[in-house]
């Protein structure tokens, strides 16, 4: 039997380096053309120098970086051409006792990122050395770059870099604006000993706004030592975020830590963060852009942030309601005296000067009216003043108007037989009046020729529309106007029956929103009531002419809860807001809370209506096994008794 051979060998073999690491370095390290001079002047801190000038001149595309600081010999030379083991890393500390910002020993290699060529002059030691390199390809660990000395037997130290060809992206000039703020916010300019200056300009270190400081200090197992200051300012900065420094360089995008953390937006755009954590040193990305973020350190650092946070979070948003408060009781105090010049102006109450006034504590959401005095109150706490705090004085004063016209029209509806009804007519005979139409067309009203052709002009006073809603009720194909703009005296009839006891859509929105913000919402909230369909009757009803266009009215009775539906629930984000309406619109309620619900409907009424159903074999009944009406039924037999349910 032969004997069997094992064929086998060993060997080895090395990591080798391509001639285009050094490019791939580069392209790694390089987040943009400034960060790349931050580098540079980083930089020249490391070499403890006390002042640094950046001239840049546009026309020839040259850009030069001078210092102070300690020079470098041909020596010193070798190290700051060397990449990797960087020089920082085993000598961190200068003799002035800085802690150096740099480590991976890069700056020279982002000089071919900034600029085809450039020219370096070095004094250290009595010796002047000066080189310079140009760029062609890649750049290359074989390349020698040669150098010049000559004894100057001077004490003067420093160093300029002058930078030929700038690589700026698309062939345009460096803004110094944003390099000038760059440099204010990443580098330690505000130290007593540590200037540069831009064109000739010092860099100002940076300064905080009004604002309300906390305190941050504490101290981490993993991360260390974590200190500064968050600084909830009075209004919005661009430079919001948590500004995170590591031995006094800034690291990371402040906008999108601070955003990380999920604070509310009232807080987030007025809050600035300068934070220090120098135990982060070891987990800082390469391009010094963002933190190695599953590290234990940076954990740990977060869960410290956060503790602040929250606390700043609740404090901005109780600042935040006593500036509404405050914001809110001026608003009102310019609206309530608006709107009693209004009512008196327009002669709402006769002769009787018009006094509104809030009143606070009440736990009724109805105003008084006293005659007598042509006094008014308010409760301060109705929902319809519950507006943002930048809301115009104008929309306040709308929603006044429609309190205190309410309020005046239940009074002189009290004692009438049918109070629902007596109520619906005074308030729009109050809203006619209101709206600009005088005594003498009110009195015209009644003798309105059907077969009168009458202007636009006189059909808008008849119906008692301001110039916006009668645009709306117009361009909605809601009244019809023949091509010489004149209107019949029967189609004036005609639509006055069928908006008797309606407010108009755009009525609602000019009271909810600002006016920029009108048209917009306007037509927002069409696009989800025409999806929502014939489901929204009668509470809202579309009362076009045209199958290609919708106008849209909702019941008086139902303004104050259909308003706060379009501003809560519907104006807040929601991905389903037809839904959203056609559920609050089919809402069920007991019988005695209905009054809560619809404005001017009393517990009287409710009988009345009530009674009114069963005599004309109405259908209003309680759902089957409750006590509780659907709101859409009672509402549909008020519109029968008005006579313009169709």
């Amino acid at each position: 039997m032969g004997k069997s051979l094992e064929k086998t060998s060993r060997g080895s073999i090395r990591r080798t380096i391509g001639n285009d690491l050094l490019s791939t370095i580069r392209d790694l390290a390089t987040k943009d053309f400034e960060h790349s001079i931050i580098e540079l002047v980083a930089n020249s801190y490391d070499a403890d120098a006390t002042t640094v000038d950046v001239e840049y001149e546009p026309r020839t595309k040259i850009l030069r970086i001078k210092d102070n600081g300690e020079g470098m010999t041909p020596d010193d030379l070798e190290n700051f051409f060397r990449s990797g083991d960087s020089e920082k890393r085993r000598n961190p500390i200068t003799p002035m006792g800085r802690t150096k910002l740099g480590k991976f020993g890069i700056a020279t290699i982002l000089i071919n990122h900034l600029a085809d060529s450039y020219e370096l002059e070095t004094y250290k030691s009595g010796l002047k050395t000066a080189l310079r390199e140009s760029f062609d390809g890649e750049l290359s660990l074989e390349k020698d770059i040669t150098f010049s000395t000559e004894e100057t037997g001077e004490g003067k130290t420093g160093t300029e870099i002058k930078l030929t060809g700038l690589r700026i992206k698309d062939n345009k000039i460096l803004r110094l604006g944003g390099l000038i703020k760059r440099i204010r916010w990443d580098l330690p300019v505000h130290l007593p000993d540590f200037k540069v200056y831009v064109n000739g300009e010092e860099v100002e270190p940076r300064k905080i706004g009004k604002a309300v400081s906390f305190e941050v200090d504490e101290k981490g197992k993993n991360v260390g030592e974590v200190k500064g200051e968050f600084y909830l300012l009075n209004s919005s900065d661009e430079n919001a975020g948590i500004h995170l420094y590591v031995n006094g360089r800034r690291i990371g995008n402040p906008l999108e830590l601070l955003n990380s953390f999920n604070l509310r937006i009232g807080t987030s755009r007025r809050l600035m963060g300068i934070v220090h954590a120098n135990g982060l040193e070891n987990v800082i990305g390469f391009d010094r852009t963002k933190f190695k973020e599953d590290d234990p350190s940076f954990a740990e650092l977060r869960e410290i942030l956060q503790a602040s946070l929250r606390e700043i979070d609740r404090y901005g948003r109780d600042r935040d309601e006593e500036k509404s408060m405050e914001k809110r009781g001026e608003n009102l105090a310019k609206a309530i005296e608006q709107t009693s010049e209004i009512f008196s102006k327009k002669r709402l109450l006769g002769n009787i000067q018009a006094r509104l006034s809030l009143k606070e504590n009440s736990d009724s959401h109805s105003g008084e009216y006293t005659p007598e005095k042509g006094e008014i109150q308010i409760p301060l706490n109705h929902p319809s003043l519950r507006f943002a705090p930048r809301t115009r004085i104008e929309t306040y004063v709308h929603a006044l108007e429609a309190m205190a016209i309410d309020a005046i029209a239940l009074y002189e509806s009290e004692s009438q037989e049918n109070p629902l009804s007596a109520f619906n007519k005074k308030r729009f005979d109050l809203w006619r009046k209101l709206n600009g139409m005088n005594l003498a067309a009110s009195e015209q009203d009644k003798k309105i020729n059907p077969k009168r052709m009458y202007s636009s002009k006189e059909a808008k006073e008849f119906l008692g529309l301001k110039r916006g809603e009668f645009g709306y009720v117009f361009d909605q194909k809601a009244i019809s106007i023949r091509k010489n703009g004149r209107v019949s005296g029967e189609e004036i009839r005609r639509f006055e029956e069928k908006t008797r006891g309606m407010l108009s859509l755009y009525n609602i929105v000019s009271k909810l929103y600002d006016y920029a913000a009108v048209s917009q919402n306007l037509a927002k909230l069409d696009r989800i009531i025409q999806l929502t369909g014939k489901d929204v009757e009668p509470i809202i009803r579309d009362l076009s002419l045209s199958d290609e266009s919708s106008c849209f009215y909702v019941d008086s009775i139902c303004n104050r809860w259909v308003s706060k539906i379009f501003r809560e629930d519907i104006g807040r984000k929601t991905n389903d807001p037809v839904g959203v309406l056609n559920e609050r619109l089919s809402r069920l309620c007991l019988l005695e809370k209905i009054p809560e619900v619809l404005e001017g409907v009393s517990e009287d009424d409710l009988i009345n209506i009530l009674k009114y159903a069963a005599e004309k074999r109405l259908n209003l009944k309680p759902k089957a096994g409750s006590k509780m009406y659907l709101i859409k039924d009672i509402v549909r037999v008020v519109q029968h008794q008005r006579g313009n349910y169709r």
